[in-house]
């Protein structure tokens, strides 16, 4: 056994994030298309034939060509003659991790889970590759262990392998380690690839919130663009999160799914532009009353932002432990509480947003 000394990180425990609302929600939510981690990186992703043999059912960038947006995992049709299709999708946040690495590598694997099934795939395995600083100290060697036993923990739970796996240490300079980043590849089983959802949001289907939301915004995305790495992490429920992911295959599978989108870093707000970058917008009314900047931002795992096919609205909720209507497409995001306009954008201006970060780095 590898055993090094090892000092335990301590779990956040400060009180929950307070964020004020901003006069203008729709500037925020440009600022945060525009950062690093939100950003495109179809420049990334161009360098490479995804379409190699011809065997790409679902791309990594989702849409009608020319307007695709991120999707959350690409799907391959391995074996000539069937149409069951192999998913993968790839997660993890150093930043949560550098938090709180055990509740930030549950949320990757989380992360995973919901990417997954938003195409419609049953999660089959697990791949790792462990990237850490040195193992000699011994608070470095107590973030690799704690991330190890959230990896176990994640895995039992859904009852799946790790297949394969990596671990790079000394990842390290003069200025001092890396985050704690334990990268995750899934991988999920698509019984019919013609059934598969894409991100891009359509002309017609009500949308729907699957999942509650939680109030933990501890290193959550809207907490760091604030200046706040505090606070407590959103916790991740297994116990609720497995059915309700089968509930959302089996919706795909059966075709009441038009459009599927995993909410993670940005929440609501971001699932929202980033569905809306294909051209469609919507009006989405939240709930009378609903704390504002924790509805539209909160990081809570095991949700979904679903386009409902036209007249399937009754099979799908009736599936879900929590399902409500927020809206309808329409030509532009439009998010309202109680008669009142938080914000307004055009799908163009979204897209000039999500665009601008790694062109702008390489110019």
């Amino acid at each position: 056994a590898y055993r090094r000394p090892s000092l335990e990180p301590e779990a956040p425990t400060a009180a929950e994030v307070e964020l004020e609302q901003p006069a203008d929600i729709g500037a925020l939510l440009l600022e945060l298309l525009a950062t690093p981690e939100l950003g495109s990186r179809e420049w990334v992703i161009r360098q490479y034939d995804h379409q190699v043999r011809g065997a790409t059912a679902l791309n990594p960038l989702q849409g009608p060509v020319g307007r695709e947006g991120p999707g959350d995992a690409a799907v391959l049709k391995p074996v000539p003659g069937s149409w069951r299709g192999l998913a993968l999708t790839s997660d993890v946040s150093p930043w949560l991790m550098e938090a709180d690495p055990r509740a930030g590598t549950l949320l990757a694997i989380a992360e995973v889970c919901g990417n997954l099934a938003a195409v419609g795939a049953r999660i089959d395995s697990l791949a790792d590759c462990l990237c850490f600083g040195n193992p000699q100290k011994p608070e470095i060697m107590g973030q690799f262990r704690a991330a190890c036993e959230a990896l176990a923990e994640g895995a039992l739970a859904l009852g799946v392998p790790y297949v394969s796996g990596n671990v790079s240490f000394y990842n390290e300079t003069p200025q001092g380690a890396i985050p704690p980043t334990p990268v995750l590849m899934g991988v999920g089983i698509v019984e019919d690839i013609r059934s598969c959802a894409t991100s891009d949001l359509k002309a017609e289907g009500e949308l729907w919130l699957v999942g509650p939301t939680g109030t933990e915004m501890g290193a959550s995305l809207i907490s760091r663009t604030f200046g706040c790495a505090e606070g407590v992490l959103p916790p991740v429920d297994f116990a609720t999160l497995v059915p309700r992911m089968e509930a959302l295959v089996t919706a795909i599978a059966k075709g009441e799914v038009v459009a599927c989108h995993d909410l993670s870093a940005g929440g609501l707000a971001v699932a929202l532009a980033e569905m809306c970058l294909s051209g469609n917008g919507a009006v989405v009314e939240l709930p009378s009353g609903s704390e504002t900047m924790v509805t539209l931002f909160s990081e809570t795992p095991g949700r979904w932002l679903v386009q409902v096919a036209p007249g399937c609205e009754a099979r799908f909720t009736k599936r879900f432990d929590c399902a409500e209507r927020l809206g309808a497409p329409a030509g532009e995001l439009r998010v309202t509480r109680d008669g009142e306009t938080l914000l307004s954008l055009a799908p163009a201006a979204l897209r000039a947003a999500w665009e601008a970060p790694l062109a702008e780095r390489l110019a």
